[in-house]
């Protein structure tokens, strides 16, 4: 089948979003199952070997059978789950953002009080402000989950 430009676009934007969503699927279920395994640098070249591996899926294929059987696909639905799961990806990974700089910032705080000072001279380190940053994370970090709670109603 022939498609043209519009559709051709469509077909290769569900591959890479596809691909997106195989990847942090992989991903997921590595870490899930040798989180407490790893250390943070063991982690980061295991995700980096994983989307190498990704690399060599074989895309190819399954970008002709999209063409092949692109005029029986619901391309709206299709959409719209590549959508919301890249979406999810994206929440997923500012919600770890967050959470690592609460961390570092409870880190910092706790690191100011058990030496008995208020602040760092000649910066703006101080625990006033770590308390300030510490609550506009902590902010963010709920926005990220409230939305990440959402339930999208499909009419």
């Amino acid at each position: 089948m022939f498609l043209n430009e519009a559709q051709e676009a469509e077909v290769k934007k569900a591959i890479e979003n596809s691909a997106r969503v195989l990847k942090e699927i992989q991903w997921k279920n590595v870490e899930k199952n040798f989180a407490d395994a790893l250390t943070s640098t063991e982690k980061a070249l295991v995700r980096e070997q994983l989307a190498l591996e990704a690399e060599k899926l074989n895309l190819d294929k399954m970008e002709a059978r999209l063409k092949q059987s692109y005029a029986e696909i619901n391309w709206s639905d299709l959409n719209a789950t590549l959508a919301e799961a890249v979406s999810s990806i994206k929440l997923d990974s500012l919600q770890s953002v967050y959470v690592n700089a609460l961390a570092g910032l409870e880190e910092l705080e706790k690191e100011l009080i058990s030496s008995n000072v208020k602040s760092v001279p000649d910066s703006d380190v101080s625990l006033k402000n770590i308390a300030r940053k510490r609550a506009l994370v902590e902010s963010l970090l709920n926005k990220v989950i409230a939305t990440k709670e959402k339930k999208i109603i499909k009419l």
